[in-house]
């Protein structure tokens, strides 16, 4: 089996613990609980958790310790994907070859298991018994300004549609929108090592500012070339 499936399916089994673990005290809560399930194990790429840990594995990080991080940064990514797909964003009916949270559950239950995901990522990182304080504080820290710019990027796109804009307006739009998590989810390896140089943290910070640009550009292509099949 080669690497990146490893780490596909060993980000899928995490995150279904994670999710199966949470304990509702109530029906209403279980209820919740099924809703974010059915987004967070519908599939996908993990593109995003895939980086983090191949990152980490360039500097030997025991992969124990990244599980946390490839899970918090994927919960962030489907809680953006539920909130994109409802009809006052995107509008999108299908996610992952099935019908959109929103489309199953309603708008408000969608919104809702959104929040929830964006809690629970926060809250992965935060328990880990496996990284110290310190680190915790700049993994969080970083998350958190990640998934502030994303929402701004969201927020510039609608604010534009049907618009001309120059080039420098969409590269800062697609460096928030979608270049934010990428580059998050790149860091999140490099500062689960305590010892990385600053040379290392810039190459890699550039690395990943340049591929969150390209990704955007080729899905805005395939969007425009390509059918729904």
């Amino acid at each position: 089996m080669e690497i990146l499936e490893v780490y596909r399916e060993r980000v899928n089994s995490y995150l279904e613990n994670y999710l199966s673990s949470i304990s509702p005290d109530n029906l209403y809560q279980s209820e919740l609980k099924n809703i974010m399930k059915y987004s967070v194990l519908a599939g996908g790429k993990r593109f995003r958790p895939i980086l983090t840990y191949t990152v980490a594995n360039l500097f030997s990080i025991d992969i124990q310790k990244v599980d946390s991080s490839a899970c918090a940064i994927e919960l962030i990514h489907i809680y953006s994907l539920i909130h994109d797909d409802l009809p006052a964003m995107d509008d999108d009916d299908i996610r992952h070859n099935q019908p959109s949270s929103h489309k199953v559950y309603g708008e408000a239950q969608a919104i809702l298991a959104g929040d929830g995901l964006q809690a629970l990522a926060f809250e992965v990182i935060s328990s880990d018994d496996l990284i110290d304080s310190g680190t915790k504080v700049k993994l969080l820290s970083l998350l958190s300004c990640s998934a502030f710019k994303m929402a701004e990027g969201q927020s510039i796109d609608l604010s534009i549609v049907s618009q001309d804009v120059d080039i420098e307006l969409l590269n800062n739009l697609h460096k928030k929108k979608t270049g934010s998590l990428l580059n998050c989810s790149v860091m999140f390896g490099a500062i689960l090592n305590p010892n990385i140089s600053k040379k290392d943290l810039s190459i890699l910070d550039s690395f990943s500012n340049h591929i969150g640009l390209a990704y955007q550009v080729q899905d805005d292509v395939l969007d425009v070339t390509t059918s729904d099949e």
